[in-house]
C-alpha cells in the first residue's frame, strides 16, 4: 500500500495551489479589472529606493546581487506576480467585500486581463526527436505537465507560507505577537566560529555540495535590478527590501543600523493565479549539469565550441592504409629488420599499431590475416625502457585492455607481436627481423582551415614565398613549386591568419624531399594564438624532430585556441616546408583557454565576457575571471575547480566520441557527451555523496541507493520507479534552508596539495581572500586548479553542528578582501523570513517527529542542553525558531552529517528529482545496459585523475579521508574508467539506435494506469497521515482537506503504481537517529 502512497504526496503537493475549492463567490471581472489596472499602475511608479551616501556594504552587496542576477524572463514573472499579490491583497483587506485566500485562487485571471499572457501560457512540447535529449531549459521531461522541473518556475511547498500578512511580507513575529529576534542576533548567539575537523569525511563534501547546489538551485533578488536598500527610515520599498537589523552591542557592526537585504524576485503561482507570494528558481531542478552548460539555449551556444564544419570527422587515410575508427592501418606483406620496419611507419607519419582495445585488436587480426594467417605481426607495444613495464609505441603506459597468451609475458623478449590465428593473441619476443602493421594519422575530411588564407614568412629566398603552404599541393620537391624558403637566419617563421580565433585539433606539416634538406624544418614549433607575433604565441608541445624520409609530421594542438598557426625554428637556419594544413578541434567541445603561463598543461574555464558581469574583482594580466554555465562559477577558487574539472571531463569525452564515431556531426558529439556527464553527476550524487550526507536509513527509506541493493531496480538493471505524477520542481524550504547545512562545513582556510599530497612550498588558501579571485586558479606556481582539488580529497570538512567559520559570518563578499563583508548565517536566517518559511517545529511535525511544546522537549534531537539554553535565550518560543538555525543544532543521524528534519527533507527532494525525472539515467531507453554498467562504475575519484595535471594516485572514495580503511590511495590507472567504445555506433541513426529511443522515457509515462480521482484522494491523504507520524500537525488537520479537495485525475494514462516502491516510512523514531553512545 505505502508504496503508492509516496508518489501520490508528490502529486498532492503540486497540485494543491492550482484548483482550490471555491468558499464563497469571488469579485466580478469589472472589479478585478479595476483592480488590476490599479496594481499596474502603482507597480510602475515604484522607485529605486534612495542613493546611500556611504555603505560599507555596497562592494559586498554587489557581490551578492551578481550572484543572483536575473534573467529578462524572471524579471517579467516579478512584475506580473507583483501586480497579482497587489490585487489579491486588495481583495482579501483593502476593498470593502471579504473574500478568502481560496476563492481568488480559484480565478483564472488570464480570462480577465493579459498582464501576464507572455510568460503564463502553458508550452506545447514538440514531437520527440530520435535520439531525444533533455532540453536545456528543462521543459517536456514530463510531456503532461512541461514546466515541472524546467527553469524559471516558482519552488514548490511542502507547507503553506507563514507571511506576516498572510499573503507577501516576510515573517516577522514570533507566537507572542512580538518581533523575532534580529537574523544578526541570531547568528552571533547560534554560529560562532568555532572548529572541529570530521574524523571520517573530506572537504570534498562541502565542495561537490555546493556545485550540486548550483545545479539545481538559483533564486533571483531584487538587488540584481538596481534597487537601493538603505538603513533607517529611508528604506520606503517594504516589498523589496527586508533590512537585517544590527543589535547595537554586536561584536562587529557596532554602530551601523542594518545589514542591507533585497527580498527575492517574486514569481506568479501555477497558472498565474491569485494567492501568496511565491519565489523563483532560475535554474533547471533536474540533476543536469546545468550548472556546466547553461539552462537555456542561449548559455549553451555561448559556451559551446562549435566545430569548423559541421557534418564529416571522418579521415582520409595514406595509400595502401585502411581506415579503422579515427586512425590507418597497415600490414606489411615481407618480412623486414627493427630499423627498416620503424622507418617504413615514420615515412607515413606513423608507429607501430596500439591495439589499445578490443575492437581496434580484431581489426588487426583481420587485417593481418588478408596477407599472411601463419606469422607473428610486430604491434607497437615493448618493455624496452624499463623491465615489466609495457608502453605503446606513442608513450602510454598498457591499460586496463590486454590479449596476452596464457603464461604471456614470460620474458621471452621485449616485444610484441600478435600470434597467428583469429584469437589475436599477444607474445613478448625478441626486437628483430620480422613482419609487421604500421598505424598512421589520418588526414581529416574536413575542410582545411588554412587553405588559400593569408600568409607571412619572416624571409624569402628563390621564389619560395609564403603563400606554396597553403596552395593545396603537397608535392615535396622543390620543382613542384609548392614549397616555402625562408632566407637564412636566426629563428626564421611563417604562419597564417585563420581570420578569427578557433580551436585547433591538429596541423600536419610536409617536408622537403629526401636531399638532406630535411634539417631546414628539424626541431620545428607549431604556434597558436591570437597574437601575429608568431614566436609570443603558445607552442603545441616542444621541439618536433624531422628524420630523413619523414614526408609529414601531426603535431596535435588538442583544441587549443588562436587566429594565428605558425611554424618556427629554434635556431638560426633557413626554413623550408611544403604544405601546411590546419585542421579544427574535435566536434561537441566546450569552449576552453589555454593555461595563460604554461600551455603544456591542460585546458582552464573559457575567459568571462565582462567580468563585472560575475562579480569579478579587478585583477591585473591574465587574472580574469571564468564563464561556465552558472554565473556563480567565481565565488571561490575550490568552486572554480570543480567547474574546471567538468570543463575538462566534458572535453574528454567528446574527443573520444568524435574519432569513435565519425558520421556523427557537432551537434550529436555535443549532447551525446552532455548527456554522459548528466549521468555522471547523478551517479556521484546518489552513488558517492548522499550516502553520506543521508545516512544509510535515510537512503534506504527514500529509495535513493543505486545498484542492486535498489528495491526499484528491474532484472534487467534499468530503474522501474520513474512516475509521471511525481513533481520534481525544487522545494522551497529545500533551497532556502535544508540544503544550505554545508555552510557549516566550510573550512577557513583551504589546501593545496602536490601531486604527491604534500603541502611542500604550497600556500593554503585564506577563504576571506578568495571571493571573487581568480587568481587562486590561475596560479601555477601554486598548482592552480589541479592542487586545490588535490586538498579538497585530503583536507577534513569542519564538523556538522551549529558553527560557522568568521569567512562567512564576518568577512563575506568583502571589498576590500578581509574585511568586514556580510553575514552569511544572518542572509540564510532572513531569507527563509522572507520566503515565509515556517518554524523549525513546524518542519519537525511534518517530518514525523513529535512537537515540541518547549526547548527541552527538543532532548532527543538536539541532546546537548547548552544548544537548547542558547536557543530558549534567542528565541521566546520554541515555535519561533527558524528552519536553518533548528536544522544545524540537531545532532546528526546515524553515519550521516545531517540532523533527522534535514535527513527527512533533503531525502524528500532527491526522491523527487529522481522518480520525476524522465531522462534519469537508470530509466530503460537512456543508455543500453553496458553503457550504464560502464557509468555506474565510474567515480569522482577517476573523473580527477583523469582531468588534473600530474595527479597519478587518489582515493577510492574521494569524499572519505584516504585514512580510512580501505580507502587508501591506489595509482588512478586501478580505478575503474568508462570504456566509452561501449558508446561507438556503427551507422548514423542505426535501427538499433531508433528503437533504443523509442523505448526512451517518454514512452513510461504513457503505460496503463487509469485511476480514479477517489483512489488518488484517498492515498493522499494516508500518505499525509504517514508522513504527520500519528501527531496532530498542519498537514492532517489544515492541508489534508484542500489537497484531498483539490487533486485532479491524472491527464493521460499513467505507469502501474505496483512498479514504483517509494520509501516504506518516513524517517525512524529520532531515538534511532542518534548516534550510538561512545
Amino acid at each position: 500500500m505505502l508504496a503508492k502512497l509516496i508518489p501520490m504526496f508528490f502529486a498532492a503537493v503540486a497540485m494543491a495551489p492550482l484548483v482550490v475549492m471555491v468558499t464563497g463567490q469571488g469579485p466580478s471581472e469589472e472589479e478585478l479589472q479595476q483592480a488590476i489596472a490599479q496594481a499596474t499602475a502603482e507597480n510602475g511608479a515604484v522607485s529605486a529606493g534612495d542613493e546611500p551616501e556611504e555603505d560599507p556594504f555596497s562592494g559586498a552587496l554587489n557581490a551578492l546581487a551578481s550572484e543572483h542576477q536575473s534573467t529578462p524572463t524572471d524579471r517579467e514573472l516579478s512584475r506580473c506576480a507583483t501586480v497579482l499579490e497587489k490585487v489579491a491583497k486588495h481583495f482579501l483587506v483593502g476593498s470593502g467585500r471579504r473574500y478568502t485566500i481560496e476563492a481568488l485562487s480559484a480565478i483564472d485571471i488570464r480570462n480577465v486581463t493579459s498582464v501576464c499572457d507572455a510568460i503564463c501560457r502553458q508550452p506545447t512540447c514538440p514531437t520527440p526527436a530520435v535520439p531525444e535529449f533533455r532540453s536545456a531549459n528543462g521543459r517536456c521531461n514530463n510531456r503532461n505537465h512541461p514546466l515541472w522541473g524546467s527553469s524559471e518556475q516558482p519552488l514548490r511547498r511542502m507547507l503553506e507560507p507563514e507571511y506576516g500578512d498572510g499573503l507577501t511580507t516576510p515573517r516577522s513575529k514570533g507566537r507572542d505577537g512580538a518581533p523575532l529576534p534580529s537574523a544578526r542576533l541570531v547568528s552571533t548567539t547560534m554560529h560562532e566560529d568555532l572548529r572541529k575537523s570530521s574524523p571520517v569525511n573530506t572537504h570534498m563534501v562541502m565542495q561537490f555540495g555546493q556545485f550540486l547546489d548550483h545545479d539545481i538551485t538559483l533564486t533571483p533578488n531584487f538587488q540584481e535590478q538596481g534597487l537601493r536598500c538603505t538603513c533607517g527610515t529611508n528604506c520606503e520599498q517594504e516589498e523589496r527590501c527586508f533590512n537585517i537589523n544590527i543589535p547595537s552591542v554586536d561584536p562587529d557592526f557596532a554602530g551601523r543600523p542594518c545589514l542591507p537585504f533585497a527580498r527575492s524576485l517574486s514569481g506568479p503561482n501555477e497558472g498565474c493565479r491569485l494567492g501568496r507570494r511565491q519565489q523563483l528558481n532560475q535554474i533547471t531542478a533536474f540533476v543536469d549539469a546545468s550548472n556546466v552548460y547553461g539552462s537555456s539555449n542561449e548559455e549553451i551556444e555561448e559556451l559551446r565550441e562549435h566545430a569548423g564544419s559541421a557534418g564529416s570527422n571522418q579521415v582520409t587515410c595514406p595509400t595502401g592504409y585502411e581506415r579503422f575508427q579515427q586512425n590507418c592501418f597497415k600490414a606489411f606483406p615481407s618480412q623486414k629488420d627493427r630499423s627498416w620496419l620503424l622507418k617504413a611507419c615514420m615515412e607515413d607519419d606513423g608507429v607501430l599499431a596500439m591495439p589499445k582495445d578490443a575492437a581496434t585488436n580484431a581489426f588487426l587480426v583481420q587485417l593481418k590475416n588478408a596477407v599472411r594467417t601463419n606469422v607473428n605481426f610486430y604491434i607497437g607495444l615493448d618493455d624496452q625502457t624499463t623491465e615489466g613495464q609495457w608502453r605503446f609505441a606513442d608513450g602510454t603506459r598498457l591499460g586496463s585492455y590486454n590479449n596476452w597468451n596464457p603464461g604471456q609475458p614470460n620474458n621471452g623478449g621485449d616485444c610484441v607481436v600478435l600470434l597467428p590465428g583469429a584469437e589475436g593473441k599477444w607474445d613478448d619476443t625478441s626486437c628483430s627481423t620480422g613482419y609487421f602493421i604500421c598505424q598512421a594519422r589520418g588526414i581529416p575530411s574536413g575542410g582545411n582551415l588554412a587553405l588559400g588564407r593569408p600568409t607571412l614568412q619572416s624571409g624569402t629566398t628563390s621564389g619560395g614565398v609564403s603563400s606554396r603552404a597553403v596552395d593545396g599541393n603537397t608535392d615535396r620537391r622543390w620543382g613542384g613549386g609548392s614549397c616555402i624558403f625562408t632566407n637564412s637566419q636566426n629563428k626564421p617563421w611563417w604562419r597564417v591568419d585563420l581570420g578569427r580565433s578557433q580551436a585547433i585539433d591538429t596541423v600536419v606539416v610536409f617536408s622537403g624531399s629526401d636531399n638532406g634538406y630535411h634539417n631546414y624544418l628539424n626541431n620545428f614549433n607549431v604556434h597558436v594564438g591570437d597574437s601575429p607575433t608568431v614566436r609570443s604565441n603558445p607552442q603545441c608541445g616542444g621541439n618536433h624532430p624531422v628524420a630523413a624520409g619523414r614526408q609529414k609530421i601531426t603535431v596535435d594542438c588538442d583544441g587549443r585556441r588562436g587566429r594565428y598557426v605558425g611554424i618556427s625554428l629554434p635556431h638560426t637556419q633557413y626554413l623550408e616546408l611544403c604544405e601546411v594544413l590546419v585542421f579544427g578541434g574535435a566536434l561537441g567541445l566546450l569552449k576552453s583557454r589555454p593555461n595563460p603561463e604554461d600551455a603544456n598543461k591542460k585546458e582552464l574555464l573559457p575567459a568571462a565576457i565582462a567580468d563585472s558581469e560575475v562579480g569579478c574583482a579587478e585583477f591585473t594580466g591574465n587574472e580574469t575571471c571564468s564563464q561556465a554555465g552558472d554565473v556563480r562559477v567565481n565565488e571561490q577558487p575550490g568552486l572554480t575547480s570543480m567547474h574546471t574539472v567538468f570543463l575538462r571531463e566534458h572535453n574528454r569525452i567528446a574527443r573520444q566520441l568524435s574519432g569513435l564515431n565519425p558520421h556523427w556531426d557537432d551537434d550529436r558529439v555535443f549532447f551525446e557527451t552532455r548527456k554522459i556527464v548528466g549521468a555522471l553527476m547523478q551517479k556521484i550524487t546518489y552513488g558517492e555523496d548522499l550516502p553520506l550526507v543521508l545516512g544509510p536509513a535515510a537512503m534506504t527509506k527514500f529509495h535513493l541507493t543505486l545498484g542492486k541493493s535498489n528495491l526499484n531496480l528491474r532484472q534487467s538493471g534499468f530503474f522501474s520507479g520513474y512516475n509521471a505524477r511525481v513533481n520534481p520542481t525544487i522545494f522551497n524550504v529545500f533551497a532556502t534552508a535544508a540544503y544550505r547545512f554545508g555552510h557549516s562545513l566550510v573550512n577557513e582556510r583551504q589546501f593545496r596539495l602536490t601531486p604527491d599530497f604534500d603541502q611542500g612550498s604550497l600556500c593554503p588558501i585564506q577563504l576571506a581572500f578568495a571571493f571573487f579571485n581568480p587568481s587562486h586558479v590561475l596560479n601555477n606556481d601554486q598548482g592552480g586548479p589541479d592542487s586545490i582539488l588535490r586538498g579538497l580529497t585530503a583536507q577534513p570538512h569542519q564538523d556538522f553542528d551549529r558553527f560557522m567559520v568568521s569567512s562567512l559570518t564576518k568577512h563575506l563578499f568583502a571589498d576590500p578582501p578581509g574585511s568586514l563583508g556580510l553575514d552569511l548565517a544572518a542572509l540564510n536566517i532572513q531569507r527563509g523570513r522572507d520566503h515565509g518559511l515556517p518554524g523549525y517545529n513546524a518542519w519537525r511535525v511534518m517530518c514525523g517527529l513529535p512537537k515540541a511544546n518547549s526547548f527541552d522537549e527538543l532532548v532527543f534531537e538536539i541532546p546537548d542542553r547548552y544548544i537548547r539554553l542558547r536557543l530558549e535565550d534567542v528565541y521566546s518560543h520554541v515555535d519561533d525558531i527558524d528552519v536553518f538555525v533548528g536544522g544545524l543544532a540537531e545532532e546528526s543521524v546515524r553515519d550521516g552529517i545531517v540532523g533527522p528534519t534535514f535527513a527527512c527533507l533533503i531525502g524528500l527532494q532527491f526522491q523527487a528529482l529522481r522518480m520525476g525525472d524522465r531522462f534519469w539515467f537508470e530509466n530503460e531507453g537512456q543508455f543500453t545496459a553496458v553503457q550504464l554498467a560502464e557509468i555506474r562504475k565510474t567515480s569522482l575519484a577517476r573523473i580527477l585523475c583523469d582531468n588534473t595535471d600530474d595527479t597519478t594516485h587518489m582515493q577510492p572514495d574521494v569524499f572519505r579521508l584516504p585514512t580510512q580503511p580501505g580507502n587508501e590511495r591506489v595509482a588512478c590507472s586501478s580505478l575503474p574508467q568508462m570504456d566509452l567504445t561501449k558508446w561507438q555506433a556503427l551507422q548514423a541513426n542505426s535501427r538499433v539506435e531508433e528503437e533504443t529511443a523509442v523505448r526512451s522515457g517518454r514512452g513510461l509515462e504513457d503505460r496503463n494506469a487509469n485511476e480514479k480521482l477517489e483512489r488518488v484522494a484517498e492515498e493522499a491523504r494516508s500518505i499525509l497521515e504517514l508522513l504527520g507520524g500519528g501527531q496532530k500537525n498542519i498537514f492532517r488537520e489544515e492541508n489534508a482537506k484542500a489537497i484531498r479537495e483539490n487533486l485532479t485525475p491524472p491527464e493521460e494514462d499513467q505507469p502501474p503504481l505496483e512498479e514504483n516502491q517509494p520509501p516504506p516510512d518516513n524517517l525512524p523514531p529520532p531515538e534511532d537517529n542518534l548516534p550510538l553512545p561512545e
